[in-house]
């Protein structure tokens, strides 16, 4: 089902949007459908932890690349771990994670909120980084 989101989403807008746009529109339209489906979504999305979260980093890479040109793709990944796993464990239980971040990750406008919060200081640490 994600692959089918993050498909759709790409072909709608690759040209039209910048790599950063693209990434946040992919991590709240992925958010929207696992909160939609939650029940599914939490099972499958346990299961990806268990596999070290790959096929969502992966997901993220090319716009990482695109967003961080001239990082080596070990700096890469451990972007996209950073970006990918707190949604994870959002996803596997909303209710601690919710206390603990002061947000309600059932109700969209919290959760995309915060989802852009969370990309907000990880995009800015590396982009800071890198005009240093």
């Amino acid at each position: 089902m994600m692959g089918e989101i993050i498909g759709q989403l790409r072909r709608s807008d690759a040209i039209e949007n910048d790599p950063e746009t693209r990434l946040r529109e992919i991590l709240l339209t992925t958010a929207d459908a696992a909160f939609k489906f939650y029940n599914v979504s939490r099972i499958a999305i346990a299961g990806e932890l268990k596999e070290g979260c790959r096929n969502s980093c992966q997901m993220v890479l090319p716009l990482l690349q695109e967003i961080f040109k001239g990082y080596t793709l070990p700096d890469l990944n451990v972007i996209a771990l950073q970006l990918m796993l707190p949604f994870h464990h959002i996803v596997v239980d909303p209710d601690l994670y919710g206390k603990y971040l002061g947000a309600d990750f059932f109700d969209e406008k919290q959760r995309r909120r915060k989802i852009n919060q969370m990309v907000d200081l990880v995009l800015a640490r590396y982009d800071k980084e890198a005009k240093e």
